[in-house]
């Protein structure tokens, strides 16, 4: 049940006081004693009944502020935790009507005078549809929207940071470390018993600092830089942190799978399920370091048989991004066994850019809330990934213009305890036709922007779409494939 937004200011007062050192907190309780003392005194012509009343509240009022202190003592990680707030009944469950404002067609920021309309929509308050045949389609990022719905129907989630929070420099918060094991142990899709957490701003800067930290502990005087290997079609945001640095450390393989031997070993990247095409991949060069990219092994994208597990020579990384939506907060983390390996990839990451406090500080707060849900983020996002699907494979079942992707056939999955199919975050798509030799562009003409084939190492003839946009725009979409593969 929502609380008045007059509690709003009691939140306030708790956490500061929560953050108090003990001293700080005993003169705290001193002054409402004097003050109830003053009040005692002012007002002595007050019945013996309500001067007792006042008293049980102060009284109240303190142990609830004692109560909210030694959570903290206990918890130093400054962020009050919905569940803890909520059954000490002080956190405001807060409206958030930045949709209701934009008709439910766009969104708008907090401080914004107007709004950013969804595809398809404009005006003020994107009130004004634009024809379907007329509008386009932005389907080309990752960003995933998909879960804007969730947070804004779960706004008791939010977490606010003091300004005097963490002023300092500093390193992996422990709290997020012990809130990602438990997160993995009720989704059961990793080991991490006796493995090291490496946290990273971003699961892309987890991967340069892989490829910084295995080819530092594999290079020999005298040989050439450690080459970086991705079986295509790849995520093409392996390549550029693989090339762009020139580094003679490691650098970027294309075409073969290279050998991999002692004196010329190889870094191999394993995306599962794989981005754009959504294909569960093992590692391929016998000998190879594996930099396992599990961005997207989550239940809403894929059934989740079995934990993944893997030995020294193999590291695995996970983003906040794909599971909760927050792609802008930039937490990814590496599950490593190798303690060496573990700590050349933090040394990478405390040179690039160190450890941003409130992005941990947001991303211990979200999976607390995640663990404490049950994980019903990852159901709603697993069912409006099915319903995708079905409604993608429904408008190509008899079409000769376009082809999606061959899909992993159903398995078990531990998170529903069934037997399911996989809905991965992309669609990859071939065309047939001469027309649309160049499918990029074919689609492109008829509003619908994605990603082309080249840029995963794969021909002119395919094009990745996102399925990750927020379920109006996916609508419009899927109304406008429709019409691309009748015409």
């Amino acid at each position: 049940m929502s609380k008045p937004p007059s509690q709003l200011q009691s939140v306030e007062q708790a956490w500061e006081i929560s953050q108090a050192p003990p001293r700080e907190l005993e003169t705290d309780s001193l002054l409402l004693n004097k003050s109830a003392q003053r009040s005692q005194a002012q007002r002595s012509q007050w019945q013996p009944t309500i001067v007792v009343l006042v008293l049980s509240i102060l009284t109240i009022l303190s142990l609830g502020i004692v109560a909210v202190t030694l959570h903290y003592i206990s918890d130093p990680s400054g962020a009050l935790t919905s569940s803890t707030a909520q059954q000490m009944g002080v956190f405001p469950l807060l409206t958030d009507d930045s949709r209701i404002l934009c008709s439910m067609n766009g969104i708008i920021a907090e401080g914004e005078k107007s709004c950013s309309c969804y595809d398809c929509w404009q005006g003020d308050e994107c009130s004004v549809g634009i024809d379907i045949h007329q509008c386009n389609i932005t389907a080309d990022s990752g960003t995933p929207l998909l879960f804007e719905d969730y947070w804004l129907a779960h706004p008791e989630a939010e977490v606010r940071v003091r300004a005097s929070f963490h002023q300092g420099y500093g390193g992996p918060l422990p709290q997020l470390e012990a809130a990602i094991r438990a997160l993995h142990a009720q989704v059961g899709n990793a080991v991490t018993d006796g493995r090291h957490i490496v946290i990273g701003m971003g699961s892309s800067m987890l991967i340069t600092a892989a490829m910084y930290a295995f080819s530092n502990v594999s290079r020999t005087p005298g040989v050439l830089a450690t080459e970086v290997y991705s079986a295509i079609p790849y995520y093409n945001g392996y390549e550029w942190p693989a090339a762009y640095y020139d580094t003679r450390l490691f650098e970027w393989t294309a075409g073969a799978a290279p050998v991999a031997t002692a004196g010329d070993p190889v870094i191999e990247i394993i995306t599962a399920p794989n981005n754009p095409d959504g294909a569960m991949r093992n590692k391929t060069i016998k000998g190879s370091f594996g930099v396992h990219d599990h961005a997207y092994y989550w239940p809403q994208f894929t059934p989740v048989p079995a934990p993944v597990e893997y030995g020294p020579s193999d590291i695995a990384i996970f983003t906040l991004s794909k599971l909760t939506g927050h792609a802008g907060s930039r937490i990814g983390w590496a599950i490593v066994g190798d303690e060496s390996i573990a700590a050349l990839m933090s040394d990478h990451v405390a040179r690039a850019c160190g450890y941003v406090q409130e992005n941990q500080l947001r991303a211990t707060h979200l999976l607390q809330y995640v663990l404490g849900d049950y994980g019903s983020v990852i159901d709603y996002a697993r069912e409006h990934m099915q319903h995708r699907w079905e409604r993608l494979q429904t408008i190509m079942a008899t079409s000769m213009r376009l082809q999606l992707q061959t899909l992993e056939a159903a398995q078990y999955d531990s998170w529903t305890q069934s037997t399911r199919s996989p809905a991965p975050a992309y669609v990859w798509l071939q065309c047939f036709e001469p027309r649309d030799q160049d499918c990029y562009q074919a689609m492109l003409n008829e509003g619908i922007k994605g990603r082309p084939g080249p840029a995963f190492g794969a021909g002119k003839e395919y094009n990745r779409l996102e399925l990750l946009m927020q379920p109006a725009v996916f609508e419009s979409m899927a109304t406008k494939l429709e019409l691309f593969v009748a015409n």
